[in-house]
């Protein structure tokens, strides 16, 4: 929370959901947060909300595991 409050003053912005979280209301900004990434993401689907998924196998490496290593 601290680093959004940094980038929206750096920005010029002024943030009352931000002062809400900082006197202990979370739940409005996390729903915020969480509603519009939903919509986002639903909105590339033609659809309202949707949530999307990625794998990410052994750390994000299995580029360099296959350049300098062999399978068992």
């Amino acid at each position: 929370m601290h680093q959004l409050r940094l980038q929206a003053s750096t920005g010029g912005w002024q943030v009352p959901i931000l002062d809400e979280a900082q006197r202990g209301d979370l739940r409005p900004l996390v729903e915020s947060m969480v509603r519009s990434q939903a919509q986002r993401v639903g909105g590339r689907h033609g659809i309202g909300v949707a949530e999307e998924f990625r794998v990410v196998r052994y750390g994000g490496n299995v580029s360099w595991l296959e350049k300098f290593g062999t399978r068992r």
